[in-house]
Order: C-alpha cells, then sequence, then structure tokens
C-alpha cells in the first residue's frame, strides 16, 4: 500500500512539474510546431503587436539579415515584474535547416530559435526589464543564418496572435510638475486611458478652464486617444459635509491614477486645507499624491478668481513650458500677455489655408538618399478644381554620377518631369521647376513622387555595389510648391480638422465654443474629449472661449451638443431644421455619398438615430464646425468612438456620419456637393467633368434654344418690316 501511494504521488509532482519544464523549454532557443501554452489570466496586460506597430498586416523577414523593429513601452507608474513574448506565425517550405530567429532588446540578444521548414512558428520568451527606463524600447526580431536563394527563405509573423503579456504592480506616486508626463503617460497599458476632470458646472469660465486642460491632457498622452470625464464639483462645507476627497475616488476609474480638481480657491477651500494649500491668491497648479492613495494623485487647477483659474489652466494647456521640479506652481502670466497672446498656428495647417507653402509643411524632412534609395513620396493636399502647380526644388548631388543618372518627378503615378543629374564633379540645383497642369492634378489628397536613378560613372563588376551606393543626392525641405489658377475650395473641409487639428483659426484668432448646456456632464465630456484630439492632431495649443451665439466674437466657432439644443441662427447656417416626430430636414443641396449611401432615405429628411453628425458651414464669414447627435449620451458615445484609432482619419469632407458603436464614417464631400464647395461657377465645371456627356447634351440644347431663340427674333423683325413696309401710302410723283 506505501509503494503504490508513493507511486501516486510522484505521478502527481510529475505532472505538477510538468508544465514548468515545458516552459522552461520554451523559453530557450526552440521553436516547434504546438502552440505555447499562453500566460494564464493574473497577467495585467495583453498588447497584440498589431496594436503597437499600427497595422494587423503580417510582417514577413526574407534572407538574412532581414529584421522587424517592434515596439514596447514601460509605463512610469507601474512597476513591471515580467515582461514575456509570445509569437506566432510561419516558416515557409523552402526555409533552409541553418535558419534562425533572434530576438534582441537593449542592445542584448535575448532568445534564438531554430527554424522548422514548413513548420508554424510559436515561441515564447521572457524580456529582461529589470534595468530598463519607463518609457518606449525596441524588440528586434532578426532572421539569421539564410544561405543562398532568400526569395524562399521567409518566415512570417502574425500580428494579431503574437502578443506582450505584462506582469505589473502598482508603485507609488512622487509627482513632480517638470514630470507631469509621468501622470498623463503615453507609454501606458491602456491605450485608451481615462483622465476625470471635476469642476463647477454653471458658467462659460469652467468650460474655458476645462477645455484649455482637455488640451493639456492630450497633448501629454501625445497619440492615444484619451477620453476625458467631466464631473460636477460642488464641496460641500460645514459640520454636515462629507469626505468630498473620499467621494471624489470612488468616481475615478478603475485603471485611472488621477483625478483633476479645476476651481476657485473659496470653492476648494476645504480640499485645499486638507492638501495643506491654505493661502492661494494667485493662478495656481499644484499636483499631489491622493490622500490615503499613494499610488494616485491630485491635480489642481485654482486661483483667487475666475480669470486666474482660466490663466492657470491655459499655463497647464502647454507642455513644453519651463515647469519647475516642485508640487506648487503660481502663475503671474503667459508667454507675457496672457490675455492677447496667440500660439503659433502649427505649419501643419499651412496647406490647408495658403495656395504657396515649402514641403517642410506636409511633413517632408531634407533628406539624403544613395544609389540604392527608394522613391520618395509626399502627400499635398489641393483645395481646389483645375488649379495647376508648379514644384520648384533645392536639390545637391554628388560626384562620379553617369549622364543617364536623373530624378524622374512623378504627380498622382504620371511622369511629369526628369531633372538630369549629369555633371561629373557633382551639382545643385536652385529652384527647378517642374510645372504640373490642371489635368493631373486632384481635388483632395494628391501625390508627388520623387524617383532616383543614380548610376556611378565607372563601374567594375565587383565594386558595382559599393560605388552605386557612394552616390548621394540631397533634396531640401525649403523645396516649394504652388497652387494655380483654377478655382478655390469656399467652404471648410473636415479633413483640415482630421490631418492637422486645423479649427480655421488664424493668428490671433480665439476659436469660439458654442455649448448649449454647459450643466449637463455628458456634453461637456464629449467637448473636452473632442479637444484632446484635436490639440494632439495641431501638436500645440490654440485659444478658446466659451460663448453664447449672441455674443461670439470674430473668429471660427466649434459647437458641440445635441440637434435640438443648437442655436437656431447654427442651424440655419448648418441648412438644418426639426422637421418634428424625430425627423430633422437637411436643406442643403448633395449628390450620394462617397460609398453610395444617403444621410436619409425620404427627400432631405433623416431620422437621428444612435449616430453622430460633423457638419461644416459658414456663419459670418467664419469656418463653422458643428459635433451632434440626437441626445447628450449619444453624442459623447459618439465621440469617444470617433477619437478612437482608426475613426478619425476617416473623417472628411463637409457632412459625416457614423453609428455610435460603429467602425465607418459615411461622408460627403467635394465631389458630391460641388455648388456647395466652390460656388455656381466652380460647381458647373467640376459637375461638367462629372457628367461629361450630359453637360454636353445640356450644352447642345442651351446652343439650339439660343439658336432658335434668335432665329425666331429675326423672323419676327423681318414680318414687321414686311408688315410695316405694305401699310405705308404710296406717294405719287408731280411735275408741277
Amino acid at each position: 500500500m506505501n509503494v503504490l501511494w508513493s507511486f501516486r504521488r510522484c505521478c502527481l509532482l510529475f505532472l505538477w512539474i510538468l508544465p514548468i519544464i515545458a516552459w522552461a523549454g520554451g523559453s530557450g532557443a526552440r521553436v516547434s510546431d504546438k502552440s505555447v501554452v499562453a500566460p494564464t489570466p493574473s497577467w495585467n496586460a495583453r498588447l497584440p503587436f498589431a496594436t503597437t506597430v499600427g497595422s494587423k498586416a503580417p510582417i514577413r523577414l526574407q534572407g538574412h539579415g532581414a529584421s522587424a523593429r517592434i515596439s514596447f513601452s514601460i509605463p512610469f507608474d507601474q512597476r513591471v515584474k515580467r515582461l514575456s513574448v509570445a509569437i506566432h506565425g510561419s516558416v515557409s517550405q523552402g526555409m533552409t535547416s541553418t535558419a534562425f530567429l533572434e530576438a534582441e532588446a537593449g542592445n542584448e540578444e535575448i532568445a534564438q530559435f531554430k527554424t522548422t521548414p514548413g513548420s508554424k512558428l510559436s515561441a515564447h520568451f521572457d524580456i529582461p526589464v529589470a534595468h530598463m527606463a519607463s518609457g518606449f524600447h525596441t524588440l528586434v526580431l532578426r532572421l539569421v543564418g539564410v544561405p543562398g536563394d532568400s526569395g524562399t527563405n521567409w518566415l512570417q509573423i502574425n500580428t494579431r496572435e503574437s502578443q506582450f503579456w505584462y506582469l505589473t504592480t502598482p508603485q507609488p506616486l512622487n509627482p513632480q510638475l517638470d514630470h507631469l508626463d509621468w501622470l498623463f503617460d503615453r507609454a501606458s497599458l491602456d491605450y485608451h486611458p481615462v483622465v476625470s476632470v471635476f469642476a463647477p458646472s454653471h458658467s462659460s469660465w469652467a468650460v474655458d478652464a476645462e477645455s484649455y486642460v482637455a488640451e493639456g491632457v492630450g497633448l501629454r498622452y501625445q497619440f492615444l486617444p484619451v477620453r476625458i470625464n467631466v464631473h460636477d464639483l460642488t464641496v460641500q462645507s460645514g459640520p454636515q459635509r462629507t469626505d468630498d476627497l473620499t467621494d471624489i475616488f470612488a468616481k475615478l476609474p478603475q485603471k485611472s491614477r488621477i483625478a483633476v480638481l479645476i476651481g476657485t480657491a473659496t470653492s476648494l477651500q476645504p480640499i485645499l486645507d486638507r492638501l495643506g494649500l491654505i493661502k492661494v491668491d494667485r493662478a495656481t497648479i499644484a499636483v499631489q499624491v491622493y490622500p490615503g492613495h499613494p499610488d494616485h494623485a491630485i491635480l489642481l487647477i485654482t486661483g483667487a478668481d475666475a480669470r486666474q483659474v482660466v490663466l492657470a489652466a491655459r499655463t497647464f494647456a502647454d507642455p513644453n513650458l519651463a515647469y519647475p521640479s516642485a508640487r506648487h506652481l503660481q502663475i503671474d502670466r503667459v508667454s507675457g500677455n496672457a490675455e492677447v497672446q496667440s500660439p503659433a498656428i502649427p505649419i501643419s495647417t499651412v496647406p490647408f489655408h495658403a495656395t504657396v507653402y515649402p514641403l517642410a509643411v506636409t511633413g517632408f524632412k531634407t533628406v539624403t538618399i544613395n544609389g540604392f534609395s527608394g522613391p520618395i513620396n509626399v502627400r499635398v493636399w489641393n483645395g481646389g478644381w483645375q488649379r495647376s502647380v508648379e514644384l520648384r526644388l533645392n536639390l545637391v548631388y554628388s560626384a562620379g554620377m553617369a549622364p543617364t543618372s536623373d530624378v524622374n518627378v512623378l504627380f498622382n503615378g504620371a511622369l511629369e518631369g526628369s531633372i538630369p543629374l549629369n555633371a561629373p564633379s557633382g551639382g545643385k540645383y536652385i529652384k527647378y521647376a517642374v510645372s504640373i497642369p490642371s489635368s493631373e492634378t486632384r481635388t483632395g489628397w494628391n501625390t508627388l513622387s520623387l524617383v532616383p536613378n543614380l548610376i556611378p560613372a565607372a563601374t567594375h563588376d565587383f565594386l558595382y555595389n559599393a560605388e552605386r551606393a557612394n552616390l548621394q543626392l540631397s533634396i531640401y525641405a525649403n523645396s516649394t510648391l504652388t497652387w494655380q489658377g483654377g478655382n478655390s475650395l469656399q467652404q471648410f473641409d473636415l479633413t483640415a480638422l482630421s490631418s492637422s487639428g486645423f479649427l480655421g483659426a488664424k493668428a490671433g484668432e480665439v476659436v469660439n465654443l458654442v455649448v448649449p448646456d454647459p450643466r449637463d456632464p455628458q456634453m461637456l465630456s464629449a467637448l473636452a474629449t473632442l479637444l484632446a484630439k484635436v490639440a494632439q492632431r495641431q501638436g500645440g495649443t490654440f485659444l478658446i472661449h466659451a460663448e453664447s451665439p449672441q455674443d461670439i466674437n470674430n473668429g471660427p466657432i466649434l459647437a458641440v451638443g445635441p440637434l435640438s439644443s443648437l442655436p437656431i441662427t447654427l442651424q440655419r447656417a448648418l441648412a438644418l431644421k426639426e422637421a418634428g416626430d424625430g425627423f430633422w430636414r437637411y436643406s442643403r443641396p448633395l449628390q450620394p455619398a462617397e460609398d453610395g449611401e444617403l444621410p436619409n432615405s425620404e427627400g432631405y429628411s433623416f431620422a437621428p438615430g444612435k449616430h453622430g453628425y460633423a457638419l461644416s458651414a459658414r456663419f459670418d464669414g467664419y469656418p463653422l464646425l458643428a459635433f451632434t447627435a440626437p441626445n447628450s449620451a449619444t453624442l459623447r458615445s459618439a465621440i469617444n468612438r470617433l477619437t478612437s484609432f482608426g475613426m478619425w482619419p476617416q473623417l472628411r469632407g463637409f457632412t459625416d456620419w457614423w453609428r455610435a458603436d460603429g467602425k465607418t464614417i459615411h461622408a460627403i464631400g467635394i465631389a458630391n456637393a460641388p455648388f456647395y464647395a466652390f460656388g455656381t461657377a466652380g460647381g458647373i465645371g467640376v459637375w461638367a467633368s462629372q457628367h461629361i456627356w450630359a453637360f454636353l447634351l445640356a450644352l447642345i440644347a442651351v446652343a439650339v434654344g439660343i439658336s432658335a431663340a434668335i432665329f425666331r427674333a429675326v423672323r419676327n423683325r423681318f414680318r414687321r418690316i414686311q408688315r410695316e413696309g405694305s401699310a405705308r401710302p404710296v406717294l405719287s410723283a408731280s411735275g408741277d
């Protein structure tokens, strides 16, 4: 009996340690046909490669030395106890048996796996993170040991199934003003962070402060689609009051580590007393550890009065200011005069309001390439119709070029010019002009391609690669693009907003915010989330001011609110009118959307349903942008969906709509509303280009009509002359 019991215990012990042995074997240099056992659910976060690289397409490594760089992050507010990587994919049938997949992180090789031809790739290893600083790092996967023909030696990594697994614990915070980006951490493992803002919801100055705070939060998260929840903050006083900080903490989302409090010193006095900030007589930004919660923090935006609170919020909006290494900052002014100083207009917005600009504003940077470099592609925006373009390039090329070397200039795939690089001692071109006719340009986005063809003057078979690699060509970002002629766009295209965060404000102009109900937290949350995204796309702060429609100053308008609550004056400018029974009427002349769908099925009347809407128009000569929905709850959900990954870049045209839980934005753009976009003259031209045969028939009909009218007029005139001649009396000649 004892022998049997001992045998059973041995079996149980073997079964218990078997998974450990299997995992230990997987962490070494091994690739198996079988799937590696995934980490247990106790792990805190799981991030697919597709999320970190921004693409769901598989990664293909082909030939010796082929590599892929995959970013991963170490958050500031978490202690990463373990970071594991699971790689899944496939290996080609032609892969050599001597090939290996190497993994490198922190300039250190951490794993190597042997590949098996024609097998499934399944590898599992840990990244040593003990000495890695918080922030972003790179995992390098490299294929090595591949001789001979590399065309059949490839390995493919599935970016959806390959993942990073994190085991983390929160760590105590030591918040400082010069490291606020640690609290709004772009290296966060939460790719949809939520920030809670608590402010009084009864005045326009509070909306201004919340909006500037939203800008600052968005800029610190940089590219993460942050959602901002605005809560009403009413601090109680007297012996019967509850613990305000406890109530606030209970409203924080589970993964949130910070609460932002906005208000005057008087309204926040009980909280300031508890935090030790007894006297506040100027605009103040303060950050403290949350009492009783060392892994959470409080950010205070306050001042002696409403003007100072807005000043503090505007200061917080700019993450590039030199904040002190302290927890408390009192502000007298921002950049000189806080009331009139305007942030610089980002250069990325220039293509949407100018016809002449350097290539630098498109994101192009001065580049130096060699003989093996591929084409350079630049996206350029054409805000007009039938406009030609002149490109003036500044470039320098090295000596040793063959006379047949050149740079071909393509526009939307068509060859428009060729720049010879035929000087034996090298050369330079200043403002080399390439003209592109209007027939080759498109309204909206166009692609400019610079294709180098660098050939060495003297070649030797065994030195050809080295000789070609030595050839150099530099193209400078101060090369210019000039749009000429045609019809300019007369309306604001939402592409400018989605591409560069452009709201139509020029230097010194303030964006007027219209919020129908500043007491509605759903509406304020939608506005704050939208402004955070706009600031991220613009890459900087912008001036805003909440106004009622009667007090709107000169400048662009951003309206956020339910359809029925939008001011009547703005509804008229947007061509909207309530039709009753839950329907709305849209009176702007439209053709079907780009995908063939109409915003309504019966005339121009539509039922909003669970949709969000983005519309652009003009109000008193300035751009008017409105984001709306049937009610505040749907509006908030729609804005949260719009600002998420994959949705925001789809925003375009003049009228957009999308489901609050959908993945696609339907748009009415330039091609669908030509008369609205370009006016009568330009609209006729665009319509004619889209319907050439109908235009020719209409032209013939007009010509026939005019000819018939002229013929009828001439005939009537001739007959009248005849009648007048026959009715005139004949005088007889007299000899007297």
